[in-house]
């Protein structure tokens, strides 16, 4: 059963020894009339934040997307921006943020290397015409195909993609397992002391949450599958808390 955001913000409220009706996490929203978020809705936003960023750099989370390209006049690469591009199925607002694979047409396209690419047709590869794109690449968080495609066609690209984020607490966090929650709680706790540094009692709390965060985070890696690992903890860090027994 997966968990909901209501049951977080409560284990949010627990780390901080907080009330239900506590005003820590009120925040200016900076929209129009409405001066202060919520407490609710500021852990809401932290959990969010955390829940990318445990995606990117610890739980690997498959996703695919394909959009219609339209015939391209242009010579050189054609460049499609990830920031455009939705999952498919459509969670509201997940994002493929990492691409291992791409076909067009329903066709396999080779991925290379851009230096590679502009070695190897150095004198040309901005000025080939439009055709049946041979390869593709990511370059400043954008897919690139080359040649631009001269036909209407299909991108589709698989990789990774950033968890649903929550807006209410009936929302449902299921990318993480019931008991690997913590470190998403330690985050969210760590950053609503962090917004209220001026607070001696909580800037003193931060970096112990924060290093909390980190040591849950790794005890989650390391008991993924080695499939749904993403590398990031195979940085000298966490190689020597894996060797500290952390």
């Amino acid at each position: 059963m997966a968990t909901t955001a209501e049951e977080l913000f409560n284990r949010v409220l627990i780390k901080l020894s907080e009330a239900a009706n506590s005003t820590l996490g009120e925040l200016s929203s900076g929209t129009g009339g409405a001066s202060t978020l919520t407490f609710a809705d500021t852990v809401y936003e932290f959990l969010n934040e955390g829940m990318s960023e445990i995606g990117r750099t610890c739980v690997a989370i498959p996703g695919s997307v394909s959009t219609s390209v339209a015939a391209q006049t242009a010579t050189g690469p054609y460049s499609q921006s990830l920031h455009t591009l939705t999952t498919t199925p459509v969670p509201t607002g997940t994002k493929v943020w990492a691409v291992d694979a791409a076909t067009w047409a329903s066709a396999s396209i080779k991925r290379i290397d851009p230096a590679m690419l502009k070695t190897y047709h150095r004198d040309t590869w901005q000025t080939t015409a439009a055709g049946t794109p041979l390869y593709w690449y990511v370059e400043a968080e954008s897919v690139l195909l080359w040649p631009a495609p001269s036909t209407t066609g299909t991108l589709k690209v698989w990789g990774y993609s950033t968890p649903k984020p929550v807006s209410a607490g009936s929302d449902t966090v299921d990318f993480l397992p019931e008991d690997g929650m913590e470190p998403l709680v330690c985050f969210a706790a760590a950053k609503v002391a962090q917004s209220r540094s001026e607070n001696p009692q909580l800037a003193e709390r931060v970096a112990p949450l924060f290093a909390q965060y980190d040591k849950y985070r790794f005890h989650l890696w390391a008991a993924l599958p080695e499939s749904l690992r993403m590398s990031h903890f195979k940085s000298e860090k966490f190689m020597q808390m894996a060797q500290a027994g952390a």
